[in-house]
């Protein structure tokens, strides 16, 4: 288990920080890719929305096949679930698992 430190911040604000410090290094993002993945699918949960693999990644800059290829590393691990969508076979959703939104919680202090 990591270390404990007070890590309470509320993702946009983890967000937002990530921003400015990218933007003063010249780069789209400081975060490594999968825990871009997991911040987006934890706010799209907290705001009751869904986020099909095709569009996850796609608001954080992260490329389709660096997001495939993370969200397969992520399923693996147990921290993410596809779920295919009702009546439509072309779309599957991504979201956490329920250890994972737990794990997030409790590291955000949430």
């Amino acid at each position: 288990m990591p270390n404990s430190v007070n890590c309470s911040i509320s993702v946009p604000d983890f967000r937002e920080c990530d921003a400015v410090l990218a933007d003063a290094l010249g780069l789209t993002t400081c975060l490594k890719p999968e825990v871009a993945l997991m911040l987006e699918l934890y706010e799209a949960g907290n705001k009751g929305k869904s986020v099909t693999v095709s569009v996850l990644g796609l608001s954080g800059g992260i490329a389709p096949t660096t997001t495939l290829r993370y969200l397969e590393a992520l399923q693996k691990k147990g921290a993410v679930r596809r779920v295919a969508h009702e009546t439509d076979n072309r779309m599957t959703y991504v979201e956490l698992t329920e250890s994972a939104r737990a794990a997030m919680d409790a590291a955000l202090r949430v």
